[in-house]
C-alpha cells in the first residue's frame, strides 16, 4: 500500500513539472520508451497502474440503469459495449463492414432489412429457404389471387365486389365472384402474369402478419395509434402552433404516451418483419424480369431451352384490390401518379411524378410498394400526406428507383423510415436530392428505415430526426456508396432565423436546433416527467466514398442520448464536419457512439462542447481517424465588442469546450488520430485528454469511472490553445500545454482521484489495437 502511495506522489511530481520540461527531453524520452508495436492505451494508462480492464462500468450499476431507465427496451449491444468500453470499435467496424459490403448484388435489400433487424434485437427470416410460398395457380394466376385478397379482406361479402380493370387500353367491371372463370388477363405473358400473381400474394401474406403483429391492440385505437406516428417528432415551431397543436392533440388523444408506451412492448416486431421478407424476395424477382423480361426456360429431351423474350414496352395493365389500385406500365411514358390511389406500381421507364403517399403504408393500407426501373422522376409529397416515400408506418412502405437523377421532396415521415412498421427506399445510380423535415431519410421508431444510395453525387437536407436516426426500438441506416455527398440537418443560425424551427435551449446552443442526425439513437427520457423511461434505437450512417460534406445543429454526426447508440462511417474522401454540440461522436445521459474515417483531409469544426470524442454522464464516446491531414477547428468566430460594448470590425474566437477525447460525470470518450499532419485550434482548456467527476463520496458516481484519452500517433502535429482566463477561471495557471510529441495529464480535482483518467499523448511510433480493427 505504502508503494502504491509512493507511486502516485511520484507521479504527480512528474506531471507538475511536465510544462518545464523542454520538448527535446520530452521528445527523447517517448522515443525511447514507445517502439512500433507499443500499445499507446497500454502504454499511458499504465503511467497510473493501469490496465484496459480497469476502465468500465460497474456491472451493478448498468444494470440499476438499465433497469430504472429503459422498461427494459434496450439494444441487444448496449449493455454488453457499456460495460467493456474497449470493445465498441470492435463491433462498430464489424457491423459497418457487413453493411458496407453486404448491400451488393440481388439480395442486398433482403440483407440489410436482416442487419436492420439485429439491431433491434430480433431475427425472423434468416434463410430464405424456410421463407413462406406464395403458390400461385398455372392457369388462372392473377384472377386466383385478387380472389384470395378479396376473400381475406371481406370474407363473404367479397363476392357482390364489382373491380375495374385497364389491360392495354381495354377497360372492364368484372364480379370478383365470376373473375377466375374469366378471360381477363388473357391478353398479358404468362410469365407476367404469374410475376404480379406472386406480387398480389406478398401483399396479402404482409397484411396478415400486420395484423398478427398488432394483435395485442385494441381494434378501436388502431386509428389513435397511427395518429401518433404522424405526428411523433414535431418541431417548436409547429408545437407552437395553437391551431395545428390543438389539432394533434384531440387525433392523438390525451393519453397518447400510454398507449405508444403500452405498444413499445406488446408489439411483436418478429411478426412485422417475417411479413416483410416475402415482399422483398418478390421485389427481386420483379426487378430481374424487368431487367431481362423472359418467359420461363423448358426443358426438352434433357437440355434446358431458354425462354423467349417477352416485349413488354407496349403493356399497361391497371386493376383494383382491396388495399388500392395495381399498376403495371412496360412502356417508356412519362407519367403521373396520384399514390392516394395506388398501393402498388411497376414502372418500366420515363420521368415520371409520383405525388402523395407514395410506396407507404397508410391506415386502410397495411403495404404499398413501387418500382421504378428508370428515368428521371419526382417524388412530391405535401403536409396533407401521412407519410410518403417508402415509409412504413404501421406497415410496409418499399420504393425501389434502379436509374435516373431523381428528387425526393417531402414533409414528415419519409424516404426510407417506419414507425411500428418496415420502410425502405433505394435508390440505385443517378445524383438525386433527398429533402424531407422529420422522420426521413434512413430513420425508425419501434422499426426498420433504411435508404440506400448507390452512385452519385447526392444531397440531404433535413431539418431534425433523419439521415440515419433510431428512436426507441427502431434501426435507422443510410448507406450511399459512392460520390461527393452532402448532408445538411438544418443548422439554423442566426443569419437564418426562419430555419431556426427548433433551438437547442437548456445551455446548450440557443441560436441553432436540435438535429439529431447523421449517425443519431434518441430514447425517451422519463424521469425529469412521468417516469415512462424507454432506451434509444440505433442510427448509422456508412459513406463509402467521395469528398463528402456533413453540417448540423446540436446532437448529430455520430451522437447518442438516452441509451441511444449513433454511428457515423465515413470510408474515403476528404470530409468536412461542422457542428454546434454534442456532435462529431458526442453523446449524453446514457448514450453510446462512434464516429470512423478511415481516410482523407478532413476538416473537423465543432462550434460549441461535448464533441470529437466528448461524453457526458454515463456515456461512451469513440472518435478515430485514422489517415490523413486532418484539421480540428474547436471555436466560433463572432464580432469583437470593445469596452464600451461598441463593435470592433474584427472577429474573435470564442466558445468551444469539452473535447477532443474528455469526459465528465462518470463516462469514457477517446478521441484517436493514427496518421497525418494535424492541426488542433482551441479556446478553452477542458480538452485534449480532459477528465471531470463532479460526485462527492456520498454519491454511488463517486466509485465509477470517469476516463477521457486523447492520442494523435504520427506526423508534426500543431497545438493552439488560446485560454482565455476571463473565462476559463477555473483553471490551472500551470496547466500543460499539448504539443507535437509529447504527453500530458489534465484532471480536475473535484471527485474521486482513484477512479479519474485524463491523460494526452502525441508520438511518432505505437498503434492503437482500436484503430486497427
Amino acid at each position: 500500500m505504502y508503494s502504491k502511495i509512493l507511486f502516485f506522489l511520484c507521479l504527480a511530481l512528474v506531471f507538475i513539472i511536465f510544462p518545464a520540461k523542454s520538448e527535446e527531453i520530452l521528445s527523447g524520452s517517448l522515443n525511447s520508451e514507445i517502439q512500433e508495436n507499443t500499445d499507446l492505451i497500454d502504454y499511458i494508462l499504465s503511467k497510473e497502474d493501469l490496465t484496459r480492464g480497469d476502465i468500465h462500468t460497474s456491472g451493478f450499476t448498468v444494470e440499476n440503469l438499465i433497469r430504472k431507465n429503459t422498461a427494459g427496451l434496450v439494444t441487444p449491444h448496449f449493455k454488453q459495449c457499456w460495460e467493456e468500453p474497449f470493445y465498441f470499435p470492435k463491433f462498430t467496424k464489424r457491423v459497418c463492414n457487413d453493411l458496407g459490403k453486404n448491400w451488393k448484388g440481388d439480395k442486398g435489400i433482403y440483407n440489410i432489412l436482416l442487419a436492420s433487424e439485429e439491431r433491434t434485437g430480433y431475427v425472423s427470416g434468416r434463410l430464405e429457404k424456410y421463407m413462406p410460398v406464395m403458390n400461385v395457380d398455372s392457369e388462372k394466376p392473377i384472377e386466383k389471387a385478387l380472389e384470395k385478397c378479396y376473400k381475406y379482406t371481406y370474407k363473404k361479402d367479397f363476392e357482390e365486389k364489382f373491380i375495374y380493370c385497364k389491360i392495354n387500353n381495354k377497360e372492364y367491371n368484372v364480379n370478383i365472384s365470376s373473375l377466375p372463370a374469366s378471360d381477363t388477363f388473357s391478353s398479358v405473358p404468362v410469365k407476367l402474369q404469374k410475376i404480379i400473381a406472386e406480387h398480389l400474394l406478398a401483399h396479402l401474406n404482409a397484411s396478415k402478419y400486420r395484423n398478427r403483429a398488432f394483435r395485442e391492440l385494441e381494434k378501436d385505437r388502431l386509428n389513435q395509434l397511427y395518429s401518433i406516428g404522424i405526428y411523433h417528432f414535431l418541431s417548436d415551431r409547429d408545437k407552437n402552433d395553437k391551431g395545428f397543436s390543438e389539432m394533434v392533440e384531440r387525433e392523438t388523444g390525451e393519453d397518447a404516451i400510454e398507449l405508444e408506451y403500452d405498444m413499445a412492448r406488446k408489439f411483436d416486431c418478429n411478426d412485422m418483419y417475417f411479413g416483410g421478407l416475402p415482399l422483398i424476395m418478390n421485389l427481386t424477382t420483379i426487378k430481374k424480369f424487368l431487367s431481362d423480361p423472359k418467359e420461363d426456360s423448358s426443358v426438352v429431351d434433357g437440355k434446358e431451352i431458354p425462354g423467349k423474350s417477352i416485349d413488354i414496352s407496349s403493356i399497361v395493365i391497371e386493376f383494383e384490390t382491396p388495399f388500392g389500385s395495381f399498376a403495371f406500365n412496360g412502356t417508356s411514358e412519362n407519367n403521373v401518379y396520384d399514390c392516394n390511389k395506388y398501393f402498388s406500381i411497376i414502372d418500366a421507364g420515363g420521368d415520371d411524378i409520383y405525388k402523395g403517399p407514395a410506396a407507404s403504408s397508410l391506415i386502410n393500407r397495411p403495404s404499398s410498394i413501387i418500382i421504378d426501373m428508370a428515368g428521371n422522376d419526382n417524388y412530391i409529397s405535401t403536409r396533407d400526406d401521412p407519410c410518403s416515400q417508402g415509409f412504413g408506418m404501421m406497415g410496409y412502405g418499399i420504393l425501389i428507383d434502379s436509374q435516373g437523377d431523381d428528387k425526393y421532396a417531402s414533409y414528415d415521415n419519409s424516404q426510407g423510415g417506419a414507425f411500428f412498421g418496415v420502410g425502405l427506399l433505394w435508390d440505385e445510380g443517378g445524383n438525386d436530392s433527398f429533402e424531407g423535415r422529420n422522420m426521413t431519410q434512413g430513420a425508425a421508431s419501434y422499426g426498420i428505415g433504411n435508404l440506400v444510395n448507390t452512385g452519385g453525387n447526392d444531397s440531404y437536407y433535413c431539418f431534425q430526426c433523419g439521415q440515419a436516426f433510431g428512436y426507441v426500438g427502431g434501426c435507422g441506416i443510410l448507406i450511399d456508396t459512392e460520390g461527393d455527398d452532402i448532408y445538411v440537418g438544418e443548422p439554423g443560425t442566426k443569419d437564418r432565423e426562419k430555419n431556426l424551427i427548433n433551438p437547442a435551449g437548456l445551455g446548450h446552443d440557443s441560436s441553432r436546433n436540435y438535429s439529431f442526425v447523421q449517425g443519431a439513437g434518441w430514447g425517451r427520457r422519463g424521469d425529469l416527467s412521468d417516469g415512462h423511461s424507454m432506451g434509444g434505437g440505433t442510427g448509422i450512417l456508412v459513406d463509402l466514398t467521395g469528398n463528402d460534406h456533413y453540417e448540423c445543429g446540436v446532437y448529430g454526426q455520430a451522437t447518442g442520448y438516452w441509451y441511444g447508440t449513433g454511428i457515423l462511417y465515413d470510408r474515403q474522401g476528404d470530409d468536412s464536419y461542422e457542428g454546434s454540440f454534442y456532435v462529431q461522436s458526442g453523446t449524453a445521459h446514457m448514450g453510446m457512439t462512434e464516429l470512423l474515417d478511415e481516410e482523407g483531409n478532413d476538416t473537423y469544426r465543432v462550434w460549441k462542447a461535448i464533441s470529437q470524442g466528448g461524453a457526458h454522464d454515463f456515456s461512451l464516446s469513440w472518435f478515430i481517424d485514422k489517415k490523413g491531414n486532418d484539421k480540428y477547428l474547436c471555436f466560433e468566430e463572432e464580432d469583437e465588442k470593445d469596452s464600451d460594448g461598441k463593435f470592433t470590425g474584427k472577429k474573435v474566437k470564442t466558445s468551444g469546450g469539452v473535447m477532443i477525447g474528455s469526459a465528465i460525470t462518470n463516462s469514457c470518450a477517446f478521441h484517436i488520430d493514427t496518421e497525418g499532419d494535424d492541426l488542433y485550434e482551441l479556446v478553452n482548456s477542458t480538452t485534449l485528454g480532459y477528465c471531470l467527476m463532479r460526485s462527492g463520496p456520498d454519491s454511488y458516481r463517486y466509485d465509477e469511472w470517469t476516463c477521457g484519452i486523447m492520442i494523435d500517433r504520427g506526423g508534426n502535429d500543431t497545438y493552439i490553445r488560446n485560454i482565455d482566463r476571463n473565462i476559463e477561471k477555473d483553471a490551472p495557471a500551470d496547466w500543460p500545454v499539448p504539443s507535437n510529441n509529447s504527453m500530458w495529464q489534465e484532471i480536475c480535482p473535484n471527485g474521486n482521484r482513484k477512479f479519474s483518467f485524463g491523460m494526452g499523448l502525441d508520438c511518432k511510433k505505437g498503434m492503437v489495437k482500436e484503430a486497427e480493427y
